[in-house]
């Protein structure tokens, strides 16, 4: 039995758990609306951080409960529900990338996803992890009823019972080499899918984290296998990481994207330039294209981003000072110089240089390169002419299509929201 100072430690470790995953769980609840939080499945996300907590009490209530190793068993249930739930998280988010690529944008194909939409939302996968809690939860507590203690946490009995001791360490290896090759399953599954919210990353660290986590967990308690409140500490460390890469994370995220529109061009949409340019993936496969013709206008591609840029800039009402900054680099970049042919016949120059007289006062307009702004645009239009007749632009059109079909479930299916 642990002294009373020890016992004081380990119930304000409870009470300060209570209040990191409660604060935790009503962040991700206050903004599920959020497309950073909703593309991760907020009551799944809710499992993720539940089970963290269940597993750190599992940890500690021992210590309270003269050793009690039977709690322990928790650990592995919501050990288990935890990595279950991540997974689950992914897999609804993967499903969204299947298609037929036969029949794919087909009247057929959209009655069939209509019919069949109920797969890929939030409800069902939640309730295949409440089918599979309760199934591992039976399982675990129907072997520790008949005696069959490998569920137990291998510090908690070596010492007592040797082949107890080892068949746990023996479940404890297996279940993290099967954890570790699902995560590489999903990573590699993810890997090539174009997914924001930084979503990737976030699975990357908590495969790094569990990984380094049940290694080192397995050598030193070989190493020191009595020593079970250094254990139990580094358990809860590893805890407070994986809730704030699965719980914190995706509220950060719900901030730092919240500025973000969510605006995805479709294959009817493409044959506008000025809305083709506004996708990046568009953007820069245009600007491959148009490098590797080995004219000009790459250069004035480059002068009608900056002028749009330029425009947008002060329609977003940005400062003086960063304004006229801006006017002033765009005309002593393009226009003032001798090379000033390669972006607008002389007739477009000379306007856009009695336009620019107004810079020598410190002050601006919006339209001051409108004229070399219209020129670039016509010049492009009849480079993107000859660009749409590409096979670059009908595997751009496929990738655009596929990304269309894509969005378009996330959304009919609550993976993305408002901002």
């Amino acid at each position: 039995m642990e002294d009373d100072s020890s016992i004081a430690v380990w119930i304000i470790i409870i009470v300060i758990n209570v209040l990191i995953y409660g604060l935790c769980g009503f962040l991700i609840i206050k903004r599920k609306s959020l497309t950073a939080i909703s593309i991760r499945s907020p009551t799944l996300v809710l499992g993720t951080i539940f089970s963290n907590l269940m597993m750190s009490l599992a940890l500690i209530i021992p210590k309270l409960a003269k050793n009690n190793s039977f709690i322990t068993i928790f650990f592995y249930i919501f050990r288990l529900m935890m990595t279950i739930s991540i997974f689950l998280r992914f897999e609804r988010i993967l499903a969204c990338f299947r298609y037929n690529k036969d029949k794919f944008n087909t009247n057929e194909n959209m009655e069939k996803f209509a019919n069949k939409r109920y797969l890929l939302q939030e409800k069902f996968y939640v309730k295949i992890f409440i089918i599979i809690f309760f199934g591992v939860f039976i399982t675990i507590l129907l072997l520790e009823i008949f005696k069959v203690k490998c569920f137990e946490l291998f510090f908690c009995s070596y010492g007592k019972d040797t082949n107890a001791y080892k068949s746990q360490m023996y479940i404890w290896v297996i279940l993290n080499f099967l954890e570790n090759v699902a995560f590489m399953t999903y990573i590699f599954r993810l890997y090539e899918k174009r997914l924001r919210f930084i979503l990737k990353k976030e699975l990357y660290f908590i495969f790094a984290i569990l990984f380094i986590y049940s290694n080192f967990a397995c050598f030193y308690n070989i190493i020191k296998p009595f020593d079970d409140s250094v254990f139990i500490l580094v358990s809860l460390c590893t805890l407070y990481i994986l809730v704030l890469l699965n719980g914190f994370l995706p509220v950060f995220a719900s901030f730092w994207y919240k500025n973000i529109l969510n605006y995805q061009i479709t294959p009817k949409l493409m044959s506008n330039l000025y809305l083709f340019l506004t996708n990046k993936k568009c953007y820069r496969k245009f600007y491959k294209y148009l490098y590797n013709s080995g004219d000009n206008n790459i250069y004035l591609l480059k002068v009608y981003t900056h002028i749009m840029k330029y425009k947008l800039d002060i329609a977003l009402k940005i400062s003086h000072e960063l304004g006229l900054g801006e006017a002033k680099e765009i005309y002593n970049r393009y226009y003032e110089t001798e090379g000033y042919i390669t972006y607008a016949p002389k007739d477009v120059i000379v306007k856009i240089k009695n336009k620019c007289e107004i810079l020598k006062n410190n002050t601006y307009k919006d339209d001051l390169f409108d004229e070399g702004l219209e020129y670039a645009y016509n010049q492009l239009n009849i480079k993107f002419g000859e660009f749409i007749k590409s096979e670059d632009f009908k595997e751009l059109n496929d990738d655009i299509e596929l990304d269309s079909i894509v969005q378009c479930k996330m959304h009919n299916t609550g993976l993305i929201n408002k901002f």
